[in-house]
């Protein structure tokens, strides 16, 4: 019986492609991966703090907006404790440096991304300021100038985590946000929940502050124990966000590639 060369050659490439198929797809080899926020939902603007004017801030007995500040690093000295108005001990005042490696990206945003979290900017001036609450371990970190209902730069549990624990064989991460103040995770007021309406559990005394003035976050898990997480830059779109995991390489599985950055506290220079 005649076989055309067309219908040989036909066959051999249908083998050749069916043995190439991979058996079991991986996480990692597909091109579609979660999203750290939730899907489908509206969110709703969350109030911010309006800047004070000068008349304002006489009235209360506060010297007037100067027209510029100088920030710089203090690694090579220690945080002095001072008196404020806010509802903590004030160690030092200042902005949120974020970093890209070794190279400063901007700062820590007073603004917020459609889901209440913080994210970056370039402008000096339009950049959080905060209030390094005193403590001789993990600290607060009161927010100045940001969301007007959640004063506190805290975690909040992710919408996609399989609970609110945190560890290294574990995607689950918090994102960067305005929080009550509270430790351990618990159910809170939280700008997150206040833009989607998804109830999460929130911590505020997360931050460590290092020699160099970098900050290091950390959650407690239900069982008591303290993990410390790195600080990955999530970007959507134009917007951008920072959360916070313990295990990376489990999230990257899960969410796609996203880099780990730091944050650097930068004291106010007065």
């Amino acid at each position: 019986m005649f076989v055309s060369l067309s219908r040989v050659l036909l066959a051999a490439a249908l083998a050749v492609s069916v043995l190439a198929a991979p058996e079991n797809p991986t996480r990692t080899t597909r091109d579609v991966y979660a999203d750290v926020h939730p899907i489908g939902v509206a969110t709703r603007s969350l109030a911010m703090k309006p800047p004070l004017t000068n008349a304002q801030r006489l009235a209360r007995g506060q010297p007037p907006n100067r027209p510029r500040r100088t920030y710089g690093a203090r690694s090579a000295q220690a945080l002095q404790p001072r008196q404020s108005a806010t509802p903590c001990i004030a160690q030092s005042t200042g902005k949120i440096g974020v970093y890209s490696g070794a190279d400063m990206a901007g700062y820590l945003s007073a603004s917020v991304n459609a889901f209440g979290e913080y994210g970056t900017t370039t402008d000096e001036f339009q950049a959080l300021s905060v209030v390094l609450c005193q403590s001789t371990g993990v600290h607060d970190i009161y927010v100045q100038n940001g969301l007007a209902d959640y004063p506190w730069l805290g975690l909040i549990s992710g919408a996609v985590n399989t609970n609110d624990n945190m560890s290294p064989s574990s995607y689950n991460y918090a994102y960067v946000g305005g929080t009550a103040r509270s430790t351990p995770a618990v159910s809170g007021d939280n700008s997150f929940t206040g833009a989607t309406g998804n109830a999460r559990k929130i911590e505020s005394t997360v931050w460590s502050l290092g020699s160099d003035n970098t900050l290091t976050a950390s959650w407690v898990n239900s069982n008591g124990a303290r993990v410390t997480g790195v600080i990955v830059h999530v970007v959507s779109g134009t917007d951008d966000a920072f959360v916070i995991t313990a295990g990376y390489s489990d999230y990257v599985d899960m969410f796609g590639p996203s880099p780990i950055w730091s944050f650097k506290f930068i004291p106010l220079l007065e």
